[in-house]
């Protein structure tokens, strides 16, 4: 077995013994774990605290693993409370049980420990024996003194990665396997927008623009809407198939009380919950400040250390895990600064988008990316709320994307007042069906008092399209109601393109 599979099977074994309730099982994997150490420095820590737990008949699920190392000061050595919690990520979703998997372990032939790299970096297929006598240092009185194990970073080589290609639960908006965040004022229809997506999910139903939508399950986790007269009505409302979605909505302690989830200790929980709903390819969490327990979300190490976990679990079950926020009243800021709380919300998440309404229609929104680390070139949508003939409030989308961008909707500033005069100016250039280069547009609306933004956004009011054209590709807008043609306005210098 490569060393590499050997510490991967490692922690599933931990894992596995952690959750593990039948005392023959945890004693004959006691048994055969005992006879080889485990390879890494790590898991030999936590399988230690397992151990002395179970030997004693104590509870020795990774709460109390953790507590366990805390209380002998091993827990930095077993790598820390989230990486125990983490090790519940690589049980083995197979039929293979802990002692097949122990046993597994015990016939490798491969050593138990393996020499360091050069300049003190091991690799992810290596793991530092314990200290030896002959590494004893000495303190001030010259008495010899064992050595503490050392802390190491782990490599993986390129080579042992097997390329994936990316999966998208929305193609070109909501990947896959990834964290994703949607934005917003309170009011905007957040909470609807995710229902709208979720009700998809459960049908199978083609995404707004027509891409295709994997038909699955989705959980969702909804701090501030009433299940029974919000959260339902709008999901029959959105054609949603019931049986398919589920709210989590609390944790049933060991004493039978019920209490809030929590992304501090719970997802662990959430793991368990996917395991037994393999289905789901879709979890809401809605907003992610109700779950964060104690932690700060103004504090980058405490969010990261909430989500870090989460993109595991997301990676790991092939989910899109999507979190909702509020935005923040720094109009002037930059939109990746908009959101409440640390920027790690927007640091971690691979999508994000804001939603923010038409100052010009007060039923109309705009869904529009902040920032798309896996997209090539992600626009936005356009939706509107409208209502039943039951008056329940629903969403229906435009078809066809903007371009806008949230940059211009959330930091336009105060200028926005003045977009109908901008409309005005662009529509007029543009009249008669000429093409006119952007960079033209830009410089002769700034002589006329208009920004880039506030022509963005007049340019998405009147209906206007770009496209490239010319030899060198420069980009022209134009209005579609005319047959585009290689005509050139009078504001461009370059007459001849």
């Amino acid at each position: 077995m490569k060393v590499n599979d050997r510490f991967k099977l490692e922690q599933a074994v931990l894992g596995k013994l952690m959750l593990e309730q039948d005392p023959t099982q945890i004693e004959k994997a006691f048994e055969i774990l005992a006879q080889k150490p485990l390879a890494g420095s790590r898991h030999r820590a936590a399988f230690d605290a397992a151990f002395a737990l179970a030997k004693n008949g104590q509870p020795h699920g990774f709460d109390d693993v953790i507590k366990r190392c805390e209380a002998d000061g091993t827990l930095n050595r077993a790598g820390g409370e989230f990486y125990v919690r983490g090790l519940l990520l690589k049980v083995e979703r197979d039929n293979r049980g802990l002692v097949d998997c122990a046993n597994r372990l015990s016939t490798d032939n491969e050593p138990a420990a393996m020499a360091p790299d050069k300049a003190g970096v091991r690799s992810e297929t290596t793991t530092p024996a314990e200290p030896t006598p002959s590494e004893a240092d000495h303190d001030q009185s010259g008495k010899s003194v064992r050595s503490k194990p050392k802390r190491e970073v782990i490599l993986r080589r390129m080579s042992d990665i097997e390329p994936k290609p990316l999966r998208w639960l929305w193609p070109g908006f909501l990947p896959l396997a990834k964290l994703s965040l949607i934005g917003g004022d309170p009011g905007l229809g957040k909470s609807m927008l995710t229902l709208d997506l979720a009700a998809r999910v459960s049908t199978g139903s083609p995404w707004p623009d027509g891409s295709q939508c994997p038909r699955g399950e989705a959980i969702l986790l909804n701090a501030e809407d009433d299940p029974e007269d919000t959260i339902r009505p709008r999901l029959d409302a959105a054609q949603a198939n019931p049986e398919k979605v589920h709210e989590l909505f609390a944790v049933r302690e060991t004493n039978g009380s019920e209490s809030m989830f929590s992304l501090e200790k719970d997802v662990a929980l959430l793991e368990a919950t996917l395991i037994a709903n393999p289905d789901v390819v879709l979890v809401v969490i809605d907003p992610i400040s109700a779950y964060l327990g104690k932690s700060d979300s103004y504090r980058e190490t405490d969010i990261r250390n909430i989500l870090s976990p989460l993109q595991a679990l997301a990676a790991e079950y092939d989910v899109s895990i999507i979190y909702v926020t509020h935005l923040n009243k720094n109009s002037g800021a930059s939109a990746v600064y908009r959101m409440t709380g640390s920027t790690a919300f927007v640091g971690v998440a691979r999508a994000v988008f804001a939603v923010d309404k038409d100052p010009d229609d007060k039923d109309r929104r705009f869904f529009a990316p902040v920032k798309a680390n896996l997209s090539i070139d992600c626009v936005g949508m356009a939706y509107r709320v409208t209502t039943t003939n039951e008056g329940i409030p629903r969403i229906e989308w435009e078809s066809e994307p903007i371009a806008i961008s949230a940059q211009d909707l959330l930091c336009a500033g105060p200028d926005r007042g003045e977009a109908s005069e901008a409309e005005e100016f662009l529509r007029d250039a543009l009249d008669g069906g000429e093409q006119i280069p952007v960079t033209d547009i830009f410089r002769t609306g700034k002589e006329q008092g208009f920004s880039e933004k506030q022509l963005r956004i007049a340019k998405e009011k009147i209906g206007a399209q770009h496209k490239r054209t010319g030899f060198q590709g420069k980009s022209v807008w134009y209005l579609p109601s005319y047959i585009p043609s290689d005509a050139i306005h009078p504001l461009s210098p370059d007459k001849g393109m």
